[in-house]
């Protein structure tokens, strides 16, 4: 789900932050490669080396970076500023984490997705993502619930004598037949925490700017002057498309 809600596709380049196990990483990998590339970070400097050595072991280290830091605190990085199509949090407090993801994404745009287990993290998350310019915020819920695949057998009642009820002769009521289908049924209750999937669609950035520009306006309740170097960068940006 993740790696559809992000559009990845090989060649794209996405920062991950909260690498632990690494797991979701190699699923990175594979979406990515052999074109693309996976920056993952953590906090915990162990988790990243051993994260690392074992990307070397599978072959795959030509294809992500693992690095220890803050990113809360540091950001992703100068040498990752306008270079990421998509950008994963898996943090604490995701919503602190928005502005760096901004700083990250690409000047046409990208994707963000962020996991948390508590709604008052998606809350935050997702007012910060709107304050930061970011458009087609959605929030699924994710828990894992076992489906229980069975034959069961009912009864099919004859009913054809029906049609004959006001017949002068009698008809005989058949037999009821059985008749078998495959149903699935979910458990009442599932074990287990929940969790929830943030994700949303960060516009290029001479869309952001007109945005800005329009509600500044409508908040001021006058028009502003429009800047002609604003002008000039938007019409540069639009030429990309």
């Amino acid at each position: 789900m993740i790696l559809l809600q992000l559009d990845l596709v090989p060649g794209c380049v996405v920062v991950e932050a909260g690498t632990g196990s690494g797991s979701l990483t190699h699923a990175l990998i594979r979406r990515v490669r052999p074109h693309g590339h996976v920056y993952t970070f953590d906090f915990h400097d162990h988790r990243a080396k051993v994260a690392q050595e074992e990307f070397q072991e599978h072959g795959l280290a030509d294809f992500v970076t693992a690095r220890h830091r803050d990113v809360l605190a540091e950001g992703f990085g100068d040498d990752l500023k306008e270079k990421a199509d998509a950008v994963f949090l898996d943090l604490p407090k995701p919503w602190t984490g928005v502005p760096h993801a901004v700083a990250a994404i690409k000047n046409d745009g990208g994707r963000f997705c962020s996991f948390s287990p508590c709604i008052e993290q998606v809350q935050r998350t997702c007012l910060t993502l709107e304050q930061q310019g970011f458009q087609d915020i959605s929030t699924m819920e994710v828990l894992q619930s076992e489906i229980k695949v069975s034959r069961k057998t009912v009864p099919v009642r004859d009913l054809s004598f029906l049609k004959h009820k006001g017949s002068e002769n009698p008809v005989e009521e058949k037999p009821s037949s059985e008749k078998t289908y495959v149903v699935g049924t979910w458990p009442h209750s599932t074990p287990g925490h929940t969790g929830y999937l943030t994700v949303a669609t960060l516009p290029p950035s001479f869309i952001r700017r007109k945005l800005k520009l329009t509600k500044s306006e409508e908040c001021n309740g006058n028009p502003i002057e429009e800047d002609k170097n604003l002008d000039e960068a938007m019409a540069v940006d639009e030429n990309k498309f």
